[in-house]
């Protein structure tokens, strides 16, 4: 009896451990599937979920794009067709992951991530295709690249349409060459629509942009595009959808911007982007040394786009901040921000090739833009409450510093009413100080960078004298080594009323005086920012 017991007991093990295999999967796929994260599953040339299929990946799985097909096409991708729908449902600690077959999951060391160029296209990535509206001569395209037939055109008139579900599902590696100057995108949304559920995806070394938007209304929350070779997220075609806590880290070696904003083809259409940004953190991965990276804008608002970005932080880019096109037309995205189509609100500019200034820092349209244009431009910025300073984050730690002005800075309101968006009190993607991030766990960014927890900062030692105060006031501090020291007065309601400075020191004691006589009688608090340490002190004013 034990004999046989045990026999049993070897059968149902071997059986169990069978289930374990490489899966190949190539062509279309036609009819509903489950895949199974006890599998590895490769993806041989285009793999098209067709109208009608749904295919289910288990969290856990690991999908992995074939380098060289064989089946002839250009690529490796999962394509989901209009009518399918891809339901990829991993979770924080069990995300799902699209990879190259040369990377071993289990292995951070296994791909050399400085030589970033080898990193990138190594397949070609995911594509959901929708049936939503685009803002085009026609009704529906083709993404650029993919062979033109059914399965591989996009658009419609359903702005609820559904394509599935991702959260927590990771791309990587991904971008390869369909033709010269087409390249696969991390993730591609073609006609999405709004039914269609995006959240926690992350985008890293893809050769192309990481996320892109080509019409449709879908949302997107909790998103990382990192070192990828061309824009961080880019839209075109209408996109009208939301976003929040959105995420963009440059490489060292390749990249442009962090978001390349179009707005409609043609750059006339009725239907253009008007889309909603809260609470993003663009970083160009510069800190002080030039890279090879292009990094032209940190943000170019081009052709026509309209929307709104609020509430972000864009710092480290090779060159300027931000283009708004003029080119003398009606429909330009200078128009629409005449026009209060465009909004940029209560965003963080910081630290960029081009200058110090917001003169140095706005780019002019070459052949159209004026110096008019520019004047607006900056104006519109200022009265929107966007600042030109110091956010209180370097390159290593993107989680803000408690103290900082992306923690105390008022933002602007969300979208009231709306139930997509999370009423958060602070600056950019991350809640300043957390002990873990929306990234831990998931992420190769996690795992690549780490740590995605902010450290917090030693105290500054600070005097004030005379306080209360009714004139002018003596700010003193100690700096421990020399560097740049960044001092501003806050209102009880966080919001920045006056730059004290924003400057470098000498190691040792120091001190600036502030002439208090432009703020009302009160109490504010004083804040002291440098990248080593964070202080805050109360000043009265009579």
């Amino acid at each position: 009896m034990k004999k046989f017991y045990a026999s049993v007991l070897v059968a149902l093990f071997l059986t169990s451990a069978s289930f374990a295999a490489d899966v190949t999967k190539k062509g279309e796929i036609n009819s509903n599937e489950t895949w199974s994260k006890d599998n590895t599953y490769f993806l041989d040339g285009y793999v098209i979920i067709t109208d009608g299929a749904t295919v289910t990946i288990e969290a856990g799985t690991v999908i992995k794009g074939l380098n060289e097909p064989s089946t002839g096409d250009l690529a490796s991708a999962l394509v989901v067709a209009r009518g399918g729908k891809l339901i990829a449902e991993g979770t924080a600690s069990s995300p799902i992951i699209f990879t190259s077959e040369f990377d071993d999951v289990k292995d951070k060391n296994d791909l050399d991530l400085t030589k970033e160029d080898e990193c990138r296209g190594l397949w070609g990535g995911v594509i959901l295709l929708g049936k939503a509206p685009l803002g085009d001569n026609n009704a529906e395209a083709t993404i650029e690249g993919l062979p033109v037939q059914d399965n591989t055109k996009y658009g419609g008139t359903v702005e609820n349409d559904n394509s599935g579900s991702l959260r927590y599902v990771s791309i990587r590696h991904g971008g390869s060459e369909l033709a010269p100057d087409e390249e696969i995108n991390g993730l591609t949304l073609g006609g999405v629509g709004n039914a269609t559920t995006l959240e926690h995806i992350e985008v890293l070394y893809n050769s192309d942009d990481g996320i892109e938007f080509f019409g449709g209304s879908v949302n997107l929350k909790w998103a990382v595009v990192g070192f990828c070779g061309d824009d961080g997220f880019d839209w075109d075609k209408g996109w009208q959808g939301k976003g929040q806590f959105w995420f963009c880290y440059g490489g060292t070696d390749a990249g442009d911007h962090g978001g390349e904003l179009d707005g409609a083809s043609p750059d006339d259409n009725a239907r253009y982007v008007n889309s909603t940004v809260y609470n993003f953190t663009f970083i160009g991965g510069w800190d002080g040394k030039k890279t090879d990276a292009k990094n032209e804008h940190a943000i170019l608002m081009r052709d026509g786009t309209g929307g709104t970005l609020a509430n972000g932080i864009v710092t480290g880019y090779n060159n300027y901040a931000l283009q708004v096109e003029d080119r003398g037309e009606s429909f330009d995205s200078y128009s629409k921000m005449k026009d209060g189509k465009l909004n940029l609100l209560n965003n963080i500019w910081f630290e960029f090739g081009a200058g110090s200034s917001w003169n140095d820092v706005l780019l002019a349209t070459p052949e159209k833009c004026t110096d008019c244009s520019l004047v607006e431009l900056k104006k519109e910025l200022t009265d929107n409450n966007n600042e030109l300073t110091n956010p209180g984050i370097d390159r290593k730690s993107w989680v803000p510093n408690r103290w900082s002005l992306a923690a105390t800075k008022t933002g602007a309101a969300e979208p009231s009413g709306d139930n997509f968006f999370t009423n958060v009190d602070y600056i950019g993607a991350f809640e300043p100080e957390s002990e873990t991030s929306w990234l831990t766990g998931w992420t190769a960014f996690d795992q690549y960078v780490g740590p995605s927890v902010s450290v917090k900062k030693a105290t500054i030692e600070t005097g004030i004298y005379p306080n209360p105060a009714s004139n002018v006031t003596t700010i003193s501090f100690i700096m421990k080594e020399a560097g740049q020291m960044n001092i501003s007065i806050v209102d009880l309601q966080g919001k920045v009323v006056a730059t004290v400075a924003s400057q470098d020191f000498a190691a040792g004691n120091n001190s600036v005086n502030f002439n208090t006589s432009g703020l009302e009688a009160g109490i504010y608090m004083i804040n002291f920012i440098n990248t080593s340490a964070t202080s805050t002190a109360k000043l009265i004013i009579e």
